[in-house]
């Protein structure tokens, strides 16, 4: 090359080693850089997309976990959703489960003992099928159970079998034991709002980073695995102590000329007529 053209181009050089040196030091200080500037340039591409779209996912989960803090609330009600305990209970305790996990059947009887020591215990099944094809159908039929209002029997029967839940004989024997209308039970597997209602699980999981069964979610707290009671009735206390503490300390809103704002009489009103979610 030419030296008159190599000293025309040492500028746009210039320039061009000073923007990649920028952008080496932004990604390592975000963490970006281990791991991912090795390998042809496809490969760095394909690498850096999936990392914004963990990020992005991370924000999900994010969103997902100041929503269940919020000391008003908790999720919002969603009816295909089976709940144990007090339906009103102050805590509410949401258990993503698999009916083919060991360690799900194991911790069982842990949760019953759970609502049974505390009345105050609101707990929320998610059915979340992780094991393959045999765990979505088990899944499956615990919701066309929960049709007919029979889910805690036959959730029980399930975690109670002693086998692995591998086909429809198995289940339709199950729900022959647990009284339901066996006809009716079959045909609700087929539904399209059960497999909905699995997804909707799934996704809700996947936002607050449950990587398996069973997980227990408390108001932005996370027991993975077959917990003890002596842990589970602690981690409630400690979401019960911090919820009544977050509400003594909340502020009052403003009120302007010493007169209430209606739409706090809106809120307060509706409150008192609507059921807790």
């Amino acid at each position: 090359m030419p030296s008159n053209v190599r000293k025309s181009m040492r500028p746009l050089l210039l320039l061009v080693s000073v923007c990649a040196s920028l952008a080496v030091v932004a990604a390592a200080g975000a963490g970006w850089f281990k791991n991912l500037a090795y390998g042809p340039p496809a490969v760095v591409i394909k690498k850096i997309v999936k990392r914004l779209d963990w990020r992005s996912r991370s924000a999900e989960r994010e969103a997902v976990r100041i929503f269940i803090q919020d000391p008003a609330t908790d999720l919002p009600h969603d009816p295909t959703s089976p709940v144990a305990g007090n339906p009103d209970g102050d805590v509410t305790m949401l258990v993503f489960t698999d009916y083919n996990c060991p360690a799900c059947r194991k911790v069982t009887p842990t949760i019953a003992a759970a609502i049974a020591d505390d009345p105050g215990l609101r707990v929320v099944y998610k059915e979340y099928p992780v094991l393959g094809a045999p765990s979505r159908l088990a899944a499956k039929a615990a919701l066309a159970a929960h049709r007919q209002g029979r889910y805690l029997r036959f959730h029980e029967a399930l975690m109670t079998s002693g086998r692995p839940i591998n086909g429809r004989g198995v289940i339709a024997r199950l729900a022959g034991q647990a009284g339901l209308d066996v006809a009716s039970f079959e045909a609700d597997l087929n539904q399209s709002e059960i497999a909905a209602a699995i997804d909707r699980n799934t996704a809700l999981g996947r936002a607050l980073g449950v990587k398996g069964t069973p997980s227990f979610v408390l108001q932005g707290r996370t027991i993975y695995g077959a917990v003890d009671l002596k842990t589970l009735k602690a981690t409630v206390r400690t979401v019960r102590l911090a919820r009544q503490a977050r509400a003594l300390t909340r502020p009052p809103r403003p009120e302007i000329s010493g007169r209430p704002s209606p739409r706090r009489d809106r809120l307060q009103s509706s409150t008192a007529v609507a059921p807790s979610p």
